[in-house]
């Protein structure tokens, strides 16, 4: 049976089951705290509800999957938060 850990940030909630509970979750904040930076100096990032042009090389990794899947599903970036952030999450766990 696995077990799920709560945990919290920011706001959002995650149930995580991982032997790198630790490791999950500090990619989890430093992820989070990279992208809100990023949408500070990118409103359109943050407000498009249409997929935007591909970011440049500089963007950070996380703005560009999630750039990514909005073009790929035809929707705004930011309907990919939660799920990059959890591929983010598993990858490094």
């Amino acid at each position: 049976m696995r077990t799920f850990h709560r945990f919290s940030y920011r706001n959002a909630d995650y149930r995580i089951s991982s032997s790198n509970l630790g490791l999950v979750t500090d990619t989890i904040i430093k992820q989070r705290d990279i992208l809100e930076d990023f949408v500070l100096t990118n409103q359109r990032f943050l407000d498009s509800l249409v997929p935007l042009p591909a970011l440049s090389e500089y963007a950070p990794e996380i703005a560009r999957m999630m750039q990514k899947a909005g073009a790929f599903t035809n929707v705004g970036p930011m309907a990919a938060v939660a799920g990059t952030i959890a591929q983010m999450g598993a990858e490094e766990g």
